[in-house]
């Protein structure tokens, strides 16, 4: 107890007064009488056997993460952003007051897992104030029996049987089960999460950092159509947009090489190709400037472009248009469409009704929050992308490193991500929901120990040795 929240001080208080009940017993033999006393022996080793079946599911539990951990591979390690000046920046305008941020790192190797693995249980803290409680009934059960009874044999019995039925058989069960049940499902996506104090960050996180690819992965981005200046020109612009592309983070990616069939060969070389965060790439291909992005961008190289008007026929039903400008001069559009996910739009739905919003490092100088509120039926407040400013405040949060401290390890995907933490959520639920089962039952037996010391009646006394038994023995046939 002097070492703090644990779940083996029950257990270990009975193994304890159960051995001394047994030494009283070699030392003095005459206070023994197997007719009307019961050795705690039994009862003790049962809860010592529970207690070490939970160590053992948490060592396999270990065991098999650090498989996972230790696999030297690439993952990404989710963390909860700390530095307080980035963390204002990439949550201005979100509706969450008081914004945790999680964010995912790049990386080869995560750090402290064995110190998160060995992290208190929830639970334990109960456990410890219940172990207080227990240990306080059996010291007045022995009193009492000692100087009311005058019987010390059957005061070390009354000591060891307080302890002995009030002491939780699953102890360390009610951690090690959900644990163990997290560790698989968690696995099965990629995921690890090292011990309950990751588990409880996780629980308080209420903002999440995500990309464009993430919300729309692979054909859910699709080409309605291509108007270029020149219509002999439409083979060329094809070939330069997807050279622009070819080596870009960025979803509109597949779009422009499936065109070509993804063949680089027929790509060219771009030099000095350039991203300008929000609004589209910039590079020089054959001696001549060639810009593809936003209307944002070509207003900014002055590149005539059609009316607004024009572009907003193009633009309905979370349509949008990308321009494509070569030596100063427009040279071609594209229509593309954005399409919701139905599994992505599953997992947002189940995270809106968690209380968590996000925040969308965003590779899509399409994307915008007026998109995504439209695609996913988001509410406004709870979804924000980053512009180019609030992406360079967080790049160094997100970059790879070797090594990284977090709270979970998983894949690097959208439903690594968000699988891991939904199995976090689900070991928290259990364990609170074991935890409560736990308490009333400790409670209870404590009571019934009570009651059956001051009665002085235990397992293998005689009922006419207790008092009431003995008072109500004329209405017994």
């Amino acid at each position: 107890m002097r070492r703090g929240n644990t779940a083996d001080t029950m257990p270990a208080m009975a193994a304890v007064a159960s051995i001394l009940q047994c030494i009283m017993f070699l030392a003095k033999p005459e206070w023994y009488n197997p007719a009307t006393l019961c050795l705690m022996t039994g009862p003790a080793a049962l809860l010592l056997c529970g207690n070490a079946a939970g160590k053992a599911i948490d060592a396999h539990t270990i065991r098999d993460n650090f498989t996972l951990v230790s696999a030297g591979m690439d993952h990404a390690v989710a963390y909860r952003l700390k530095d307080a000046g980035v963390l204002r920046t990439v949550t201005a305008g979100l509706a969450e007051p008081r914004p945790n941020v999680l964010v995912s790192r790049p990386t080869r190797l995560m750090k402290g897992f064995l110190a998160g693995s060995e992290s208190r249980r929830t639970s334990d803290k109960n456990q410890q104030q219940f172990a207080r409680i227990l240990l306080g009934c059996g010291v007045a059960a022995f009193l009492f029996t000692l100087l009311y009874r005058k019987d010390a044999g059957t005061a070390f019995t009354a000591l060891a049987g307080v302890l002995c039925l009030g002491a939780p058989l699953a102890g360390t069960l009610i951690s090690a089960m959900p644990m163990r049940l997290m560790q698989r499902s968690a696995a099965q996506i990629g995921a690890v999460i090292p011990g309950w104090k990751d588990i409880r960050l996780l629980g308080r996180v209420n903002v999440l950092q995500v990309t464009a690819q993430d919300l729309f992965p692979k054909g859910c981005i699709t080409l309605r159509g291509i108007k270029p200046v020149r219509k002999e020109d439409i083979e060329l612009a094809i070939i330069y947009s997807a050279s622009m592309l070819a080596d870009v983070n960025t979803p509109l990616k597949d779009i422009f090489l499936g065109m070509t069939g993804d063949n680089r060969k027929l790509l060219c070389k771009v030099e000095n190709l350039e991203t300008l965060d929000g609004l589209g790439y910039m590079g020089w291909i054959n001696g001549e400037r060639v810009m593809i992005g936003s209307r944002r961008l070509m207003d900014t190289y002055d590149i005539q472009l059609p009316s607004m008007e024009y572009e907003r026929r193009h633009t309905v039903n979370q349509r949008r248009v990308i321009y494509l400008a070569v030596s100063g001069k427009l040279f071609s559009m594209f229509q593309v469409a954005y399409q919701s996910d139905p599994d992505t739009a599953a997992v947002l739905d189940s995270l809106r009704r968690a209380g968590l919003s996000l925040i969308v490092d965003c590779d899509d100088f399409n994307c915008d929050e007026a998109l995504l509120q439209t695609a996913y039926n988001l509410p406004v407040g709870t979804v924000k992308v980053l512009s180019g400013k609030e992406h360079k405040a967080l790049e160094p949060a997100v970059a790879w490193l070797p090594e990284s401290e977090g709270s979970m390890l998983h894949l690097g995907s959208f439903a690594s991500f968000v699988g891991g933490l939904e199995a976090a959520a689900g070991a928290a639920e259990g364990e609170h929901r074991s935890s409560m089962v736990l308490s009333a039952s400790v409670l209870i037996s404590c009571i019934l120990a009570m009651i059956m010391a001051l009665a002085g009646g235990w397992p293998g006394c005689r009922f006419r040795h207790w008092p009431c038994i003995r008072s109500l023995g004329r209405f017994w046939p």
